[in-house]
């Protein structure tokens, strides 16, 4: 369920740049499951108070996903041709060296 809310907070992101908060907030619950689920299981071995804690969690993960995708932004606009360049490189390269990999079997 968390990759489908991802998803789709992506793809309403893409199409509507001001999506709102809830677009981040279910990109960071598709992104952060894995790092979540391993504050959860070390959880019992620590003795922090939980709500502090997923306060903590819960906020720096909000912050860490908007700077992220601030950043992201920036730099999309700031390389958007070279990086295009660069990606249809990358591309045409690694289909030569499949076409040749597959002609020497």
């Amino acid at each position: 369920m968390e990759s489908a809310l991802a998803r789709w907070s992506f793809v309403c992101g893409r199409r509507d740049p001001d999506a709102g908060v809830g677009a981040v907030i279910g990109a960071g619950v598709g992104v952060n499951k894995p790092h979540s689920l391993g504050v959860g299981f070390s959880l019992p071995a620590l003795d922090v108070a939980l709500v502090p804690l997923i306060a903590i969690v819960a906020v720096t993960t909000i912050v860490f996903t908007l700077v992220g995708l601030r950043f992201g932004e920036i730099l999309g606009e700031t390389f958007r041709k070279n990086a295009e360049r660069t990606a249809g490189a990358v591309l045409v390269a690694l289909a030569a060296l499949f076409t040749l990999q597959h002609l020497q079997r």
